[in-house]
């Protein structure tokens, strides 16, 4: 049996599944990417899925998103305001920084652990793009430094810029986040492992959410494109359905005793980087690891 992990977007509310991810390590004794034959993530999932992939620790992502969220949504005023319409939220380099840090000069064919599918969308050709370590270590041109992957598939429309990325073979693109497709990556990455492994007969797949903003929406009758792009609620919608939308599909798909979905609504935005967020956010996670789903998903990976 083939056993998968996948990690929606949600922005500072990856901070949930991190928190799962660590309890998982700390319960079963061993790394993520040991217990998974595949990760794979959208956005803030998707960096969790690279970092995970990479070696890296639940305990360290959860210290990564902790330490890091403040500045990749750090934004002054007058963008915060929406003076500057034809800026977004957030700059670049807020996100790509934090990135080189943390996966300094890694590359998807040569520097991971498991196997891994990290969506994000190409502007240029106007098409999904899956990256995984499995495509890179076959063709240059899906071979890419980590780090970009990274800011690739975060990249979310109207809150930053799309990430320029430049492939082992010399190609360039442009992306914006994953998550305008594929927010919980669970069909794809179901997909991607039949395709990795056509003979195998059976497939266990973990979901993790990041939450899902329980925020009450305003009347809304009079709003129009400023407003629904502004308040950050037309994304939202987007991630959020896109998710849901997975989930029903998967969950009707997979036999139940394979598959599994850890989650939990909040009222929380995905660029609210506030300490004492950050904390519920954890606390979420810990709840998540308090329930019987979890305790189930301990037991079948054990």
């Amino acid at each position: 049996m083939k056993k998968i992990l996948t990690i929606d977007g949600g922005g500072v509310r990856g901070m949930i599944p991190a928190t799962v991810v660590r309890g998982l390590e700390e319960d079963l004794g061993k790394p993520c990417h040991e217990m998974f034959d595949m990760i794979s993530g959208t956005s803030v999932g998707g960096i969790l899925t690279l970092a995970l992939a990479s070696g890296i620790s639940g305990y360290d992502c959860q210290k990564l998103i902790q330490k890091e969220s403040p500045g990749i949504f750090q934004a002054s005023t007058w963008r915060r305001m929406g003076f500057a319409f034809n800026q977004h939220t957030y700059k670049g380099d807020n996100l790509i920084k934090p990135m080189n840090k943390t996966f300094e000069e890694k590359w998807l064919a040569t520097d991971l652990h498991a196997e891994i599918l990290v969506p994000a969308y190409e502007l240029e050709t106007k098409t999904p793009r899956f990256f995984s370590r499995s495509r890179a270590r076959k063709r240059g041109d899906s071979n890419f430094r980590i780090a970009d992957v990274a800011a690739a598939t975060a990249s979310a429309p109207t809150y930053f810029p799309p990430h320029r990325a430049v492939s082992e073979a010399g190609n360039h693109y442009s992306y914006i986040d994953g998550g305008v497709f594929a927010n919980n990556p669970s069909m794809s990455a179901y997909v991607e492992a039949r395709n990795i492994w056509p003979d195998e007969k059976e497939f266990m797949l973990i979901s993790l959410g990041t939450g899902q903003e329980t925020i009450r929406i305003p009347n809304t009758e009079s709003w129009g494109l400023w407003s629904w792009l502004s308040k950050g609620l037309l994304l939202s919608i987007v991630f959020d359905g896109v998710s849901d939308t997975t989930a029903y599909h998967v969950y009707n798909m997979i036999p139940l005793h394979h598959y599994y979905r850890l989650t939990k609504r909040v009222d929380i935005e995905m660029d609210d980087a506030a300490p004492e967020t950050l904390a519920r956010l954890r606390n979420v996670g810990m709840e998540i690891r308090a329930t019987q789903e979890y305790k189930r998903v301990l037991e079948v990976l054990k």
